[in-house]
């Protein structure tokens, strides 16, 4: 009887390594049978697995957390406490200050004038990254502005409103001046308002916000090329008629970048 209890105990052991919650009644029950003395050897094989399958599962839980944690801000978001300067600063910047100063300006202009597509700019006066991946995020800059302009004129101002608030779920992020901290001779650090660590480095052309260790030009790279294409064939659309509502351009839009994303992930297969 005794036996047959050990190895109930054994496989609930077992199992909670695939389902922690047997490992922990597998515990709880080879304690009981410890506390009574009648403890069999399937028992201590059963109690050591509970413990395995429970500590195990901590451990997945906690790589878990942490995975998560990584991906959210390192600090806590405050807002822009400072004005931003209405004397206009434009790249080359010769230093960190001039550079948050004039970045801050630009993100004002997103956020004033309606987000992504509602306005153009060199991409490359502000952003350190790969050449080819700033050039392709001109390219598709440019050509949402271009839409944008396009529904605009052809549909109206109300209809453009709804387009660039569909794309914008929320207010671009400023650097926060007060955050600036030398790394090195040729780099600074920095805290955005959403509480994100910004990295400011000091190249030839001037002092830029740093993208290299960001994978999100990677990934838009890697996914949606070319985007640009996709945004000029449906501005084209637009204006021969055949898109009359700001619903309707986003559906078309959305259904062209999933498609080019399964081509070119079939083509990488």
């Amino acid at each position: 009887m005794q036996k047959n209890k050990g190895m109930s105990i054994f496989w609930l052991g077992l199992l909670g390594l695939i389902f922690f919650p047997l490992g922990i009644l597998s515990i709880v029950f080879g304690l009981i049978q410890v506390k009574k003395k009648v403890a069999t050897v399937w028992t201590k094989v059963g109690l050591a697995l509970g413990f395995v399958s429970v500590i195990f599962a901590i451990l997945i839980i906690t790589m878990i957390t942490s995975f998560f944690d990584s991906l959210g801000p390192s600090h806590k978001a405050v807002p822009l406490v400072s004005a931003i300067s209405t004397s206009e600063i434009q790249p080359p910047f010769e230093t960190p200050e001039q550079f948050v100063t004039g970045y801050n300006q630009l993100m004002q202009a997103f956020n004033e004038k309606g987000g992504v597509g509602s306005v153009v700019f060199q991409i490359e006066g502000y952003f350190q990254a790969k050449t080819t991946h700033l050039q392709d995020a001109q390219r598709d800059l440019e050509a949402l502005y271009n839409l944008n302009k396009v529904i605009k004129n052809k549909l109206g101002s109300e209809k453009s409103k709804e387009f660039l608030e569909s794309l914008t779920s929320s207010q671009f992020p400023y650097i926060r001046p007060t955050t600036l901290t030398l790394k090195s001779d040729q780099s600074y650090g920095a805290i955005d308002t959403d509480g994100y660590d910004v990295h400011l480095v000091n190249v030839k052309d001037g002092w830029k916000k740093s993208l290299d260790d960001d994978s999100g030009l990677e990934m838009f790279a890697s996914f949606l090329q070319p985007a640009s294409g996709i945004i000029d064939s449906i501005t084209k659309q637009v204006q021969d008629g055949r898109l009359k509502s700001s619903k309707a351009i986003l559906s078309a839009l959305f259904k062209a970048f999933d498609k080019s994303d399964k081509t070119n992930s079939s083509t990488k297969q």
